[in-house]
């Protein structure tokens, strides 16, 4: 049954009033973005933790887009209640938000929640409320946006074998292609503590305790700049979910094969680590471009000179 879904995480996890524009405000005057930062930009991954600790992060994804160019937004999120082992696309008509509501691409979702079989199904409107990782994009979308005509395919994706993700990228691909899509991945990044069930250490002698993170940034950011999609596949199995988003980033690694760069805009830290009983999540502002539509870049004065010289 279709259903108008309830911004439900409203007023905890992000405020409801003028205190939210204010918020907002002042994250993008403050993420600013680099000349350019918006042609070729396909997509981004967007944190979705709190406001108060990442908004400042997810505003340097948000500000390098052109809303102009997009008339549908697909959402990856990441589902934080119950074991998924597949994609679920949400039953909802509309998804509120403080700025008013979106509308949802209801043509595309039934299509993708009808013709897939169990490889992508309809999410219970009980899991799509109770889960964050979608919603915490949508006001930022209402805020960019404002009111263009823009419709989004709110989705979440599991744990996800290979053959199943080899079908979820089938039925994906033409919709993530197409030049009017803009794709968002919902993400925090490392989350490093016992509570996590993930504490590696990684060159102690070299490096402190507080670095941990960094280094594991690193790590996961190194592969996906190399489009390397069999290694990022394997760090997903060895991390255990710790980059919640991993497998939507797989997912876009496979469809992204050629053709596409990726670049970081921001990377910030919950808290610094101190001991091994601290915890700590990461968060990333990064974006994936189509190489063609990116301009050239700029010569170097010496390379001119020696060009003069010959």
């Amino acid at each position: 049954m279709f259903f108008i879904r309830k911004a439900t995480h409203a007023g905890e996890w992000y405020p409801t009033d003028d205190q939210l524009k204010i918020m907002l405000e002042a994250s993008f005057h403050y993420a600013q973005p680099k000349p350019n930062a918006d042609l070729g930009l396909k997509g981004v991954i967007s944190p979705h933790s709190c406001y108060q600790v990442c908004l400042r992060t997810a505003a340097y994804s948000f500000s390098c887009i052109n809303p102009d160019k997009f008339e549908r937004i697909i959402i990856l999120g990441t589902c934080h209640h119950i074991a998924l082992k597949a994609g679920l696309v949400s039953h909802a008509t509309e998804v509120e938000t403080p700025f008013g509501n979106l509308q949802v691409d209801t043509e595309v979702t039934e299509k993708l929640a009808t013709e897939y079989g169990e490889a992508i199904q309809w999410m219970d409107q009980k899991v799509d409320e109770n889960e964050h990782s979608l919603e915490m994009q949508y006001p930022l979308i209402k805020y960019i946006w404002q009111d263009r005509p823009v419709k989004i395919i709110p989705m979440l994706i599991g744990s996800l074998s290979e053959p199943r993700e080899i079908e979820i990228a089938e039925a994906l691909s033409p919709i993530i292609t197409d030049e009017k899509t803009f794709f968002i991945i919902s993400s925090d990044f490392t989350h490093w503590g016992e509570i996590f069930h993930h504490t590696p250490i990684q060159s102690t002698k070299k490096k402190q305790l507080s670095q941990q993170l960094q280094i594991a940034d690193e790590r996961s950011i190194g592969i996906i700049h190399q489009f390397n999609y069999e290694h990022f596949r394997f760090i997903c199995e060895e991390i255990h979910g710790s980059i919640c988003g991993c497998y939507s980033i797989c997912l876009m690694l496979r469809i992204l094969a050629e053709g596409y760069e990726f670049e970081v805009f921001d990377r910030s830290e919950l808290c610094e680590l101190r001991t091994m009983k601290d915890f700590s999540i990461s968060y990333v502002a990064a974006g994936f471009y189509d190489k063609s539509q990116r301009p050239a870049p700029e010569k170097a004065p010496e390379e001119d000179n020696q060009g003069m010289m010959m």
